[in-house]
């Protein structure tokens, strides 16, 4: 390898180095006042001393599996794959989206290895389509977020208006849960259904904020539990959660519109290295494949798709505001 390579990629890991620092130094603060609302949020509706329960959801779900499914099901290493799979909306056991992971690794990484006769290509390929589930979930998971904030302002004002005309609070659920559609009613109804069976009202909860987790329905179970344990007008603060949730909405969408060139424009650049290999292959049949035969053309091309995936996360974190 010659001196000039060594120095062009010398000053391209200093470049990237330095970028990489200053993102991570702007990010710090707002990470660190994120971390502490987060934690005081989850100190007022969590308590510590208090045993895991099965939500009345999973627990229907387990009663359609076999006795050992229900004993694998409920292994705790496969807790993030629960969690995951409620709040993507899915009514999927755990243990079987491990296996398909598994199964789409193997056989990726099979035919990697028959396909590229590379040893580090077939490791590779079954990671990536090994992750690919959790990439699905993740983008249905956002989705169905999405959509939840667009419903919570109408849900909001229906139970306030049901709370103001003297109904407790379990009729003011009931009553979203019959007269309202989509995810924000269809969760109240699971929370009312566990309250009307003999369950707790903070373990519903719990389990209604850890299937949604939003902002919005953090602090109305914040405010739902201060109102039980020490008092308050709950019927007057669910009106100004509406108007809340309302112009966080709308915020949403307008950050959304502004953003929509540069969106635009990073999948372009992003795509654009695939597209010109493409037409390169059209072109000149034969070209990409001396990258794959030479070792070198290999590394470099592993390289650039690890740098593009760096860049691509660098770039979704530096965008991705909370709010």
């Amino acid at each position: 390898m010659s001196d000039r390579v060594l120095i062009v990629g010398a000053v391209f890991l200093t470049v990237l180095l330095l970028l990489l620092g200053l993102a991570l130094w702007t990010l710090r603060e707002e990470a660190r006042h994120r971390r502490r609302l987060r934690a005081r949020i989850k100190a007022l509706t969590v308590n510590e001393v208090e045993l895991e329960t099965v939500s009345l959801l999973r627990q229907t779900t387990l009663n359609g599996l076999a006795p050992w499914e229900q004993r694998v099901e409920l292994l705790e290493p496969l807790a993030p794959l629960r969690k995951l799979l409620e709040q993507a909306g899915l009514r999927l056991p755990g243990y079987r989206l491990l296996l398909l992971m598994l199964v789409l690794g193997i056989v990726a990484g099979f035919i990697a290895w028959r396909l590229l006769l590379s040893p580090a290509a077939a490791p590779a390929a079954a990671l990536l389509m090994a992750a690919l589930p959790i990439l699905v979930l993740l983008i249905r998971k956002q989705k169905r977020l999405q959509q939840v904030e667009q419903e919570l302002p109408e849900v909001l004002s229906v139970l306030g208006r049901s709370l103001r005309a003297g109904l407790p609070l379990t009729q003011a659920l009931q009553l979203v849960t019959e007269e309202m559609d989509g995810v924000v009613a269809q969760e109240l109804g699971i929370v009312y259904t566990d309250l009307n069976y003999g369950g707790e009202m903070r373990p519903a909860l719990n389990n209604l904020l850890e299937r949604l987790p939003s902002p919005t329905v953090s602090a109305l179970v914040t405010a739902i539990m201060i109102q039980r344990e020490t008092g308050g007008n709950l019927a007057a603060v669910v009106p100004q959660l509406e108007q809340l949730s309302r112009q966080r909405f709308r915020f949403q969408r307008q950050l959304k519109t502004l953003t929509a060139s540069n969106r635009t424009s990073a999948w372009i650049v992003g795509l654009m290295p695939f597209g010109l290999a493409a037409m390169l292959e059209v072109m000149s049949p034969g070209s990409m494949r001396l990258m794959f035969d030479d070792p070198l053309g290999r590394q470099l091309l592993y390289t650039a798709l690890g740098l593009e995936v760096l860049g691509a996360l660098m770039l979704w974190r530096m965008v991705k505001i909370d709010i």
